[in-house]
């Protein structure tokens, strides 16, 4: 099934509510669901289908970040594509990059 990646990042947000995360958790779903979009509209990646390895890889490398903050800030990109995974958006997790 063809998943928007805007539907996709607003169903990640709306399970994240629904689980009453702690506010600085949600802060951070938001922040990803929102360099997702900017990633994907440049990289032309609007279905959550299109974001293959190499479209993790490279949103994986655009971010700046260093030591313990990549480990970190790694664990939310893979909660997302666990979650597309589990609705059956992608025939498998790409979440491995």
């Amino acid at each position: 099934m063809a998943v928007s990646l805007e539907k996709a990042c607003l169903d990640f947000m709306a399970d994240a509510d629904s689980r009453e995360l702690e506010k600085p958790a949600l802060r951070k779903c938001r922040q990803l669901a929102k360099r997702m979009r900017v990633f994907g509209a440049e990289e032309r990646l609007l279905l959550v289908g299109q974001w293959d390895v190499e479209a993790v890889r490279r949103f994986r490398l655009s971010r700046k970040d260093q030591g313990l903050t990549v480990v970190k800030k790694l664990e939310r990109p893979r909660a997302f594509f666990r979650f597309a995974q589990d609705g059956e958006w992608l025939d498998r997790n790409r979440r491995r990059s």
